[in-house]
């Protein structure tokens, strides 16, 4: 059964943690998909071959022009450590797209950009619906 590569992470203006995708910044200069790679080096360890681009979501466009890309892979490398900046605490976690449906579908997971990310993965075919309980 495939799992999805999710994080854990406490984000202060929440104060708690949250389930959501890899991500981060995007440098000045930095290509869209090449930070896309390395934020997941970064927060996860994991290398990846090909990269999809899913789309874009505005998550909180009443504040901020933020734009958030989303990119799909099922191609894993490699594993090494995580390279964590020094103000973050990462936790790596495997859950599978029926947990995660689960989750989103009961509202304990509800990271925009995590729920934004499995629409678009399933609607592009990347993975399946599974079967709604």
């Amino acid at each position: 059964m495939s799992k999805l590569i999710l994080i854990n992470q406490y984000r202060e203006p929440i104060e708690s943690y949250t389930i959501q995708l890899p991500g981060g910044g995007v440098k000045q200069g930095e290509d869209l998909e090449f930070a896309a790679r390395r934020e997941l080096k970064e927060e996860t360890g994991i290398d990846c071959g090909r990269v999809y681009y899913l789309g874009n979501i505005l998550p909180a466009s009443w504040r901020s022009n933020e734009v958030t890309h989303v990119y799909y892979t099922d191609e894993i490398v490699s594993y090494s450590e995580q390279q964590l900046e020094g103000h973050e605490e990462i936790e790596v976690i495997r859950m599978s797209i029926q947990d995660c449906i689960d989750g989103i579908k009961e509202n304990r997971l509800n990271d925009s950009e995590l729920c934004y990310g499995i629409l678009q993965a399933i609607l592009k075919g990347f993975i399946s619906l599974p079967e709604m309980r």
